[in-house]
């Protein structure tokens, strides 16, 4: 059970130092078993006298560009994207488990039927079909004894010859050929297989493994403002940020058939209606439409625990002035934000590079809708 937790927030730096650093969030007490949220600002003066504190924006959210946060979007779009194509590698020990399961299952559903089998053998007193299906050596032979019967006077009758059917114990401990020295005999076949069934139960009943899944997404953005106005001195000023996005997550497959059948596209009427439209391949060309249509069923059939993302924007902001009295200066900011959550894709366009396998597949869907007129045309390599 996780202790309470408690929030904190605490500041080191200066003004002076030309460094300073802000810390709030919520830790829990020893012992460290669950991650909390958090959020860090760190402030440096690069160069130049500059108030290194005061910035007009602050991440993720307040951007002075556009491009910034297409570049937030863009970075945490990749992450998710990465943990979706991680899941059919990383579920792939959900799909082990589920094939060592259901073996185990499979061990026990037979030693079941081989000692059901064995013991209506034994009741049959075919004591060699049953040491076959339990697994155990098996001899059995015939033994003649001599008995002589005893008149009332004392003396003895004529000797009688009786033949018993015997059969050796696993002690090599020889008895006769009974119901009773049968279920003995089935008895020592029943141990080590009952040791079996034992340990597939103690397999069935653990609970599924999680695996940890990491990933990441990077993007970045610059925007520069120029000012030559004649009669006024020249300006330039920039501002640059660098997204960095993580996430990790514990996966557990706790339902291999459902997960199956998302990977097929089987729950998803959402897709069946995106791919039913003629050329809609081509806006996953420039915008991430299927990852957003994905994300409804993306973990269909698994256990998330654990989620944490982790976003770091290391932002910079320069400004330059010309002329005799001309001066410059430079000022970093990086925030480090922690959550309990994975993101969600946003829906973001934006051209990618072209690619030779895109094209040839742009190709053959474009031939599946020309008209058929006919006729052949040669081409240079035909």
């Amino acid at each position: 059970m996780a202790l309470p937790l408690k929030a904190y927030s605490k500041k080191v730096g200066g003004p002076l130092q030309g460094y300073s650093k802000v810390t709030s969030g919520s830790r829990q007490h020893r012992p460290y078993t669950i991650p909390t949220g958090m959020r860090s600002d760190e402030y440096i003066r690069v160069r130049g006298d500059v108030d290194f504190e005061d910035w007009s924006w602050s991440p993720p959210s307040d951007w002075p560009f556009n491009s910034f946060e297409r570049a937030t979007t863009a970075a945490s779009n990749q992450a998710y994207e990465r943990l979706v194509g991680r899941l059919g590698d990383g579920s792939s020990f959900g799909a082990t488990l589920t094939a060592e399961r259901k073996e185990t299952f499979g061990m026990l559903t037979s030693t079941l039927i081989k000692l059901a089998q064995a013991a209506r053998s034994i009741k049959r007193l075919d004591f060699g079909s049953a040491a076959r299906i339990l697994g155990l050596p098996y001899r059995e032979r015939t033994v003649t004894k001599t008995r002589y019967t005893h008149r009332r006077n004392g003396s003895r009758k004529r000797a009688v010859t009786v033949r018993d059917r015997v059969f050796a114990l696993p002690t090599g401990r020889e008895v006769s050929k009974t119901l009773a020295n049968g279920w003995l005999f089935y008895s020592y076949g029943v141990k080590p297989l009952m040791q079996d069934l034992y340990n597939g139960m103690d397999v069935l009943q653990r609970p599924l493994p999680f695996e940890k899944i990491r990933v990441g997404g990077k993007s970045s953005a610059t925007e520069v403002v120029s000012d030559n106005t004649p009669g006024y001195w020249p300006t330039r000023r920039s501002w640059s940020v660098e997204v960095s996005t993580r996430c990790s997550v514990d996966v557990q497959v706790n339902n291999p058939d459902l997960f199956l059948a998302q990977r097929m596209g089987l729950i998803n009427p959402v897709q069946w209606a995106n791919e039913a439209i003629p050329f809609s391949f081509v806006a996953d060309w420039f915008s991430n439409l299927s990852s957003v249509i994905g994300a409804l069923t993306d973990f269909a059939g698994l256990n998330l625990r654990n989620p944490v993302t982790t976003h770091l924007f290391k932002c910079r902001e320069t400004f330059w002035m010309g002329g005799p009295y001309g001066f410059d200066w430079e000022k970093n900011r990086n925030t480090f934000i922690r959550t309990l959550e994975i993101p969600q894709p946003k829906l973001h366009f934006e051209w990618e590079r072209f690619s030779w396998q895109r094209g040839l597949n742009a190709i053959s869907l474009l031939v599946g809708f020309l008209p058929r007129t006919g006729k052949t045309y040669s081409t240079p390599f035909s």
